[in-house]
């Protein structure tokens, strides 16, 4: 079974508490994504400055807390499950189980820690690409238009459901575009940001359990003398816990690259 070690911290000016901060910055940063729904759905550029400031200044405390919430959820799921494996391993001194059975008493908590340090995986690339996409929302609408495909509804003619169908959205863009986009407009180069390593391999993780079964693709491979042409990605809580600080770095230092004066 696999244990937390050091789990780092915080990663956006200290522990923060959750309840109460939480909820205030839950709601600063509902009024800033409206703002930034005005920005977008109306295509009204004035609004994009404040609203812009308002979520950078909500964005880094929300991520601090978001990550913190993703440990906790792991510290509770491997304190649960550490304690079914103890109590299975004091059952099994008592002669309660066959070697069968005893096998078998693990899968479940085993499969839990597994489908946690997964799922926690899949809320870090979600995270990252949500903030990759924030950041491209105000140079994609400085794009020129594509005929028949606008960016806002001032773009549109008439105003009615099949008008609103033809409406573009940020989202449907494809992530490497948005990612030459960020880069352009904000000057700087993800594949140089500490930790973008490790965001790159925890992308390539995910899509593989997403699409693949976690099988590796060909190019991934490790090709050495004794390959294995049906390597997989593995997921462990130490590595989940690995990769929320590693994330928080790169977000962090993602905010500082991005904060000069092409984000105004």
């Amino acid at each position: 079974m696999s244990h937390p070690k050091k789990r780092g911290g915080s990663h956006f000016g200290g522990k923060i508490g959750v309840s109460m901060a939480g909820r205030s910055l839950g709601r600063t940063r509902l009024r800033c994504e409206a703002q930034l729904a005005v920005a977008f759905l109306w295509g009204v550029r004035r609004v994009w400055p404040r609203a812009s400031i308002c979520m950078r200044a909500s964005n880094l405390i929300i991520i601090d807390i978001t990550l913190d919430s993703l440990r906790n959820f792991l510290d509770h799921v491997v304190a649960e499950a550490g304690q079914e494996l103890q109590a299975v391993e004091e059952r099994n001194q008592s002669g309660a189980f066959d070697w069968e059975a005893y096998e078998a008493a693990f899968d479940e908590p085993l499969t839990r820690l597994d489908i946690a340090s997964r799922a926690v995986q899949y809320e870090l690339v979600a995270l990252i690409e949500s903030e990759i996409y924030h950041l491209a929302l105000r140079p994609w609408l400085r794009l020129p238009k594509r005929k028949g495909r606008p960016r806002g509804l001032f773009d549109l003619k008439k105003l009615d459901a099949g008008a609103l169908q033809t409406v573009r959205t940020i989202s449907e863009e494809n992530y490497t575009d948005i990612v030459k986009l960020v880069e352009a407009h904000y000057k700087l180069t993800l594949a140089s940001l500490p930790f973008s390593a490790e965001v790159t391999a925890l992308r390539s993780a995910v899509n593989a359990f997403k699409h693949n079964s976690g099988f590796r693709r060909l190019r991934d491979i490790d090709w050495s003398p004794d390959v294995n042409l049906l390597q997989r990605y593995r997921s462990d809580t130490d590595d989940a816990y690995a990769k929320i600080n590693a994330v928080g770095g790169f977000l962090e230092a993602l905010a500082s690259a991005s904060a000069g004066p092409s984000a105004g």
